[in-house]
């Protein structure tokens, strides 16, 4: 069967056969996973930020800052799509949904 064909398969069931707790758990998980993420960060930067001081904390803002203009590129967005289809692959594993 083609891609087309199981995509069109997939359109059919629709929204409504599909039970919500089958999406939502996922999706709430990879919520959980990006707000749990940002709190870390957070932390972590408040407590680097007491342990250097302000001159040397600032230094290191710069750093970081200039690192992550280069390396951000480079990641061409899979973090983000990571994070974004992860509830996807799930029900597809759930389902027994393999690629290829």
């Amino acid at each position: 069967m083609t891609k087309i064909a199981e995509f069109r398969d997939t359109l059919r069931l629709g929204a409504g056969r599909l039970r919500r707790s089958q999406i939502a758990g996922p999706g709430l998980a990879t919520l959980a996973a990006i707000i749990v993420g940002i709190g870390a960060t957070f932390l972590g930067q408040m407590l680097i930020s007491r342990h250097l001081g302000v001159k040397s904390y600032g230094y290191y803002s710069i750093l970081v800052s200039w690192a992550m203009l280069v390396v951000l590129p480079a990641s061409i967005g899979l973090d983000g799509a990571i994070m974004r289809f992860m509830p996807i692959y799930l029900l597809e594993v759930r389902r027994g949904v393999t690629a290829g």
